[in-house]
């Protein structure tokens, strides 16, 4: 805000103006910068009787605008890959996994440009896309909220960093609710926060491995995968939400034999075979042996569409 006097009680016009348009033509002016205004402006206010011959006076700033980012800390198991109190990365020791984000096609349709020259270390599992929502509570929380999305490694120990292998991930985005973090992997469910994350120390942080109660919707599409250990339930190869026979006929069944880098592999080692068939999916689907006839409940992703 500006005050000016006017010896001759002539009354005070005012401009702003912000590189050159004008914004404003109140004694105050609010600037409040979006993500597009990253960089060195100039802000002018400019005072005036508007009276022939008086010279106006100008006050000049120069502003620089700094993204925000939003720093995450996250940690996450994948359930194909965990054993024992932590995940394998035999997809990185079997260097199969892809150089370049793995994500661009449907259902995520990313068109993020993330790659590496090399895979960071020996201790990435795989890729997993991370998505921020902004909404008043995880079940509001659907595809018309997201704000951005990026792909990074999930490492051994649950923990999410960016391609470096090493830092947290970060976003340069405001929140204008409330933030909820979405997990996409390609071959397991995909799961939401179900509670808010709240920023401490410039970091905000979510373990989603400790309780059922992390990830909206519950064991109806989370698993606990050691005693107290929760993760992602593996076994959606084709990445719809819901583990079943789908799966198997267009994903499994057609890759099976094979090695590298496919969705069919729900245990994460580099092969399609008959135990991730088995041992992953058959008992995700709602089906467990045909032998003792026990059909378990199917799990299905609880995100909010």
């Amino acid at each position: 805000s500006v005050t000016a006097n006017d010896n001759e009680n002539d009354e005070i016009y005012y401009i702003w103006k912000m590189d050159g348009a004008t914004v404003g033509s109140l004694s105050t002016y609010l600037y409040e910068p979006v993500l597009a205004d990253v960089g060195n402006h100039t802000l002018m206010a400019i005072a005036s009787d508007n009276v022939p011959g008086h010279d106006a006076d100008t006050i000049t700033w120069n502003v620089e605008v700094i993204e925000h980012a939003i720093q995450l800390s996250l940690k996450v198991f994948l359930e194909g890959a965990f054993s024992g109190t932590e995940m394998h990365s035999s997809l990185n020791s079997n260097g199969v996994i892809p150089l370049q984000q793995p994500y661009s096609g449907s259902p995520w349709d990313y068109a993020g440009t993330e790659s590496v020259v090399a895979i960071p270390g020996i201790n990435n599992v795989d890729w997993v896309l991370v998505e921020l929502r902004d909404a008043v509570d995880a079940a509001s929380a659907g595809s018309s909220t997201m704000i951005a999305r990026k792909a990074a490694f999930v490492q051994k120990d649950g923990t999410i960093v960016g391609i470096d292998g090493s830092s947290q991930i970060q976003f340069g985005v405001a929140i204008g609710q409330q933030l909820f973090v979405v997990i996409w992997h390609r071959d397991h469910l995909a799961i939401i926060s179900a509670n808010a994350l709240v920023e401490t120390a410039g970091v905000y942080d979510y373990d989603f491995s400790t309780s059922s109660s992390q990830v909206l919707g519950g064991a109806a599409g989370y698993k606990e995968i050691a005693t107290g250990v929760w993760g992602m339930v593996a076994g959606d190869s084709n990445a719809d939400g819901a583990v079943d026979g789908l799966d198997k006929t267009e994903n499994w069944m057609v890759q099976a034999g094979l090695m590298g880098y496919y969705s069919g592999d729900y245990g994460l080692d580099s092969k399609v075979d008959n135990k991730d068939k088995n041992e992953i999916w058959l008992p995700n689907a709602g089906m467990n042996s045909a032998v003792s006839g026990i059909v378990l409940p199917v799990y299905k992703s609880g995100v909010p569409k």
